[in-house]
């Protein structure tokens, strides 16, 4: 069942998407980007953790509705 969900097509896809998204932000405002990625090197271990752990589940539940499940 995994070999059939798994498409290594799609999974490049996804990955070249990954890469279009995290050029835009600093392509449009490197000032910007600049002055996040200060910030985020501030956080501590665990903060970063949690914002790791919720930026995982968001992306999948996005990926679970837009697989339609």
């Amino acid at each position: 069942y995994l070999a059939d969900m798994l498409n290594w097509t799609d999974l490049a896809a996804a990955f070249a998407l990954y890469l279009v998204l995290e050029g835009i932000m600093p392509f449009v405002n490197p000032s910007a980007m600049r002055r996040f990625v200060t910030m985020y090197s501030k956080l501590g271990d665990a903060q970063l953790r949690i914002a790791g752990l919720v930026s995982m589940l968001a992306g999948l539940g996005l990926l679970y509705f837009a697989r339609g499940h």
